[in-house]
């Protein structure tokens, strides 16, 4: 259990979300029973509160089916980050980059009793951001080895991020790395850059 998990509560003795999570669960269930997220109100989230109802649709309404659903699709972000390492460097550089955010994970999950955090056992959006980020970035290192036959890949970079953020706000803050980056290596054919 954690702030954002506490329980578990009797009768069926499973931990409930709390707080955010909570929220983000309830604009769920209203899309669940036909009424759209959040009852066709304000959903600060929305690509997370879809994902939970996808969850919830897979899983049931039992907490610990839905996590695992949750854990399982964030467990793509490794293999995201090997593909990432081995593209940018080497296989070495991919097996530690996956191995980090492995320890990374089981390191806040263990924590969890004793710092506030997010992980994949509870139902926040910060997991599914450093998806949509980890494909960001995967992305962005594809296009970056042959910027000009491969403009489709700086394409899907753009739309992992513009879908990230309607998961959590921060990625609006790569935009500028990313323009950075884009200018860095199209300096010299500054039409198609601002294309």
């Amino acid at each position: 259990h954690s702030f954002f998990a506490p329980g578990p509560y009797p009768p069926n003795y499973e931990p409930y979300p709390f707080s955010d999570a909570a929220g983000y669960d309830i604009s769920a269930q209203f899309a669940m029973i036909g009424q759209g997220l959040m009852n066709k109100d304000y959903v600060d989230k929305p690509l997370f509160s879809g994902l939970l109802v996808l969850l919830h649709l897979l899983g049931g309404q039992s907490y610990f089916p839905v996590i695992n659903w949750q854990t399982a699709l964030i467990a793509i972000l490794p293999a995201i980050l090997y593909l990432t390492g081995k593209k940018l460097h080497s296989r070495g550089a991919g097996v530690a980059a996956a191995l980090l955010m492995i320890f990374r994970e089981i390191n806040t999950i263990g924590a969890t009793l004793w710092i506030l955090s997010s992980s994949t056992r509870v139902m926040m959006s910060e997991p599914l951001t450093m998806l949509g980020i980890g494909f960001f970035v995967f992305f962005l290192v594809l296009w970056g080895k042959a910027p000009r036959r491969d403009f489709h890949w700086l394409a899907a970079a753009g739309g992992t991020l513009g879908l990230t953020t309607l998961a959590r706000h921060n990625p609006w803050l790569l935009i500028p790395v990313a323009l950075t980056l884009i200018f860095i290596v199209e300096w010299k054919h500054w039409r198609k850059w601002l294309l």
